[in-house]
């Protein structure tokens, strides 16, 4: 079908600029135009030779085309990878003007307990983790490459906080109902 358009397209662009001076690519324009109406038509079920408004002047149409998209609408941006050459998990201890310091797990090395302290600029926080620096807050801190969609390398130091829910009053108080259910189901011997 898109090669009989193009050959009505180069027929109908040779027809008119021989006649009219009208360009190569106007007259596919107004071809592809005139098709896309007909083909509006046959959806729609109008009858065009009775209605002289629905059959265009093809003149006319040169400046009312649209472009066609094809392909899908809504492509999933391009993501950032990132992969990690070292990490930590740890809580923060104390927070200064500029400064807040942290203990640290050394989760790339295996270990369970807290043996690192580090202190780290309150600049290099997002204004979302920010809001969630206080102390004993949790987070993890990340260093590694990040690669671009487009395969840049570069290498990144990334801190970024726990977002647990807040617990409820009475979140504890059925956390404490249970537990004296679990203490009373205790066979003591």
């Amino acid at each position: 079908m898109a090669i009989a358009l193009r050959k009505q397209a180069e027929t109908a662009a040779n027809d008119a600029s021989s006649s009219s001076g009208v360009s190569y690519s106007d007259a596919i324009k107004d071809r592809l135009t005139l098709e896309r109406r007909k083909a509006a038509v046959r959806r729609t079920g109008q009858d065009l030779s009775e209605d002289t408004e629905a059959q265009p002047n093809l003149k006319s149409l040169r400046d009312k085309i649209m472009p066609v998209w094809i392909g899908r609408s809504e492509q999933p941006a391009p993501r950032l990878s990132l992969q990690p050459l070292q990490e930590w998990e740890g809580y923060v201890i104390e927070i200064g003007a500029e400064t807040f310091s942290a203990r640290l797990v050394d989760l790339t090395a295996g270990q369970t307990l807290e043996q690192e302290v580090a202190d780290f600029p309150l600049s290099d926080l997002s204004e979302d983790d920010r809001k969630l620096l206080q102390v004993g807050a949790i987070f993890r801190w990340v260093i590694g490459y990040q690669r671009s969609p487009g395969g840049t390398k570069r290498r990144v130091s990334q801190v970024v906080f726990r977002r647990m829910p807040a617990w409820t009053k009475r979140d504890f108080d059925s956390a404490k109902q249970r537990a004296a259910r679990l203490f009373e189901d205790i066979a003591w011997e």
